[in-house]
């Protein structure tokens, strides 16, 4: 596994997390609470809606990992013709449901905010829908040729984007939640073309001319089949990264939100230490399927660094939560969201020690058994998360994610030790 490439990633991942430090406090201050907990919900749509992809993204670099290192160069061409294909009609449907979903959008159910910009905020991410699958599609081919140097090349810039768009947004056309959506889906759509352009280069450096690719059932077959209940986790777990925001914004409300989502946004950057580093372990692994010595290696030192990594970091987080928000945003933001923060803490501890376990057993090809598990986890979350929400509002809801983060972490950690043994 390349160091060098876990590096990148890093450095691609977090250096946008300095520019969202800027700008959340100036976003809350021009927008005001309830209109900055709606632009964190477009932003957790957005995310959310990219896995329409059906898990694609990631099947594809697991299956041209394989194809690679067997030199199947007509394989190779099918897959990603196949992938971008599929793809491509999945973005328009995800769109498609989106544009379904605006006549529900109301006054009521945006806390005050007004609704025909947020109405014209769902038209406006639908129309970016297409772009964001198939962006999936075209990093699963940059992963599987371990061009993690060129991928982060591109996160960079538009992970600055994510958060700085918004900030000129408001400088230029005032605080407009509609221009800083355009914003957004302009930055998604321009990556798209980005990694497509650099696809393409190192295709035809290879002699692979996209144009020669056929669509094959056969391999959208072998595709659907792991990248099916690849997407079954890869739904049912953000979704239930994202439902507490939900349901916070529907029983408490969208002012509280931003109580909740805050610290969780700034703590939920540290998963960028676990993202950098699985990103290069899971083809690492696919590529060594049976060879159990090296993923007994490769699986302890990787948990051994992550471990010494995330242990002070969110230990910082949980001890200091109170004078981190004090500091960054004010001291009467930080009295009604540190105890949160607190809480929020340890579960991101353990949700970043979960990601080498779960890429272990989805890269030996066990993906049927961490969707089984996230099904099962939901309604028990969602059962726990209005209980105690309900009870305790903010502080129950972090203390529900929380709960279901170690319980998925001792679960996976059980299993990963069994395909190791």
């Amino acid at each position: 596994m390349s160091y060098k490439n876990i590096v990148y990633n890093m450095l691609g991942l977090g250096l946008p997390f300095f520019a969202a430090i800027f700008s959340i406090p100036f976003l809350i201050s021009h927008l005001g609470d309830s209109t900055f907990g709606i632009l964190t919900l477009i932003w957790a749509v957005v995310s959310y809606f990219s896995l329409f992809d059906f898990g694609l993204g990631r099947s594809l670099t697991l299956e041209l990992s394989i194809a690679y290192s067997k030199k199947q160069r007509d394989r190779i061409l099918n897959l990603v013709f196949t992938s971008l294909v599929t793809l491509l009609v999945l973005g328009i449907i995800a769109g498609f449901f989106m544009v379904l979903f605006i006549p529900f959008v109301s006054l009521e159910a945006t806390g005050g905010v007004d609704s025909n910009q947020v109405k014209w905020c769902v038209f406006a991410m639908a129309i970016a829908m297409p772009a964001i699958t198939l962006t999936s599609g075209l990093r699963g081919v940059l992963e599987s040729k371990g061009e993690f140097k060129l991928i982060n090349l591109i996160r960079f810039p538009m992970g600055l984007f994510t958060f700085l768009g918004p900030v000129f947004s408001i400088m230029i056309f005032g605080n407009s939640l509609l221009a800083i959506c355009v914003f957004l889906v302009i930055g998604r759509i321009v990556a798209m073309f980005v990694h497509y352009v650099l696809v393409m280069k190192i295709f035809h450096k290879e002699g692979i001319y996209f144009k020669e690719g056929r669509f094959q059932k056969g391999e959208l077959k072998s595709l659907v089949y792991s990248g099916g209940w690849m997407t079954v986790s890869n739904i049912v777990s953000p979704l239930m990264t994202y439902l507490d925001r939900f349901f916070i914004g529907s029983s408490v409300s969208t002012a509280a939100i931003a109580y909740y989502v805050t610290p969780q946004e700034l703590i939920s950057k540290l998963s960028i230490i676990p993202i950098s580093i699985t990103s290069v372990f899971f083809p690492t692994v696919s590529s060594n399927i049976g060879n159990k010595e090296v993923l007994k290696k490769l699986y302890r030192d990787t948990n051994t660094l992550l471990l010494l990594i995330m242990l002070p970091l969110t230990g910082v987080f949980f001890t200091y939560s109170y004078e981190i928000l004090a500091l960054w945003i004010n001291d009467g933001f930080a009295k009604k969201s540190s105890d949160a923060m607190a809480i929020i803490s340890i579960g991101m501890f353990f949700t970043c020690l979960a990601q080498v376990p779960f890429s272990l057993i989805q890269g030996n090809g066990f993906v049927r058994f961490t969707a089984i598990v996230h099904l099962i986890e939901l309604p028990i979350y969602c059962m726990v998360m209005y209980m105690l929400g309900v009870q305790y509002g903010v502080i129950g809801v972090a203390l529900a994610w929380t709960s279901r983060n170690i319980i998925d972490y001792l679960i996976m950690l059980y299993k990963a030790k069994r395909i190791i043994k």
